[in-house]
Order: C-alpha cells, then sequence, then structure tokens
C-alpha cells in the first residue's frame, strides 16, 4: 500500500530529476559553447596583439 502511494512521487521526481538534467545539459552545452567562442576570441586578439607588439620589438 505505501509502495503504491509512493509511486506517483516517485514518478513526478523522475520527471522532475529529467527536467533537471534536460536544463543542465542545455545550460552546459551553451556555457561550454560560449566559453570556447570566448577563449577563441581571446586567443585571436593574443596572436593579433603578438602580430602587433613584434615588429617592434625586433
Amino acid at each position: 500500500l505505501e509502495y503504491d502511494l509512493a509511486k506517483p512521487l516517485v514518478r513526478e521526481a523522475g520527471k522532475i530529476a529529467d527536467w533537471g538534467n534536460i536544463f543542465r545539459r542545455l545550460f552546459f552545452d551553451f556555457y561550454y559553447q560560449q566559453m570556447h567562442d570566448w577563449d577563441v576570441k581571446l586567443l585571436d586578439i593574443e596572436s593579433y596583439n603578438d602580430m602587433v607588439t613584434q615588429p617592434n620589438q625586433q
């Protein structure tokens, strides 16, 4: 009887957990994509700075 009462709760908890996983996956996919984009931009800026400052050093 207690198990039967708990079943809907477990099902709801499972749905909530699924939504949590979906949200987390979407968030981290977006987050890592952004971080990757920013890393690329930062690398571009650094390499650009190197290109600009290199001739002055020679």
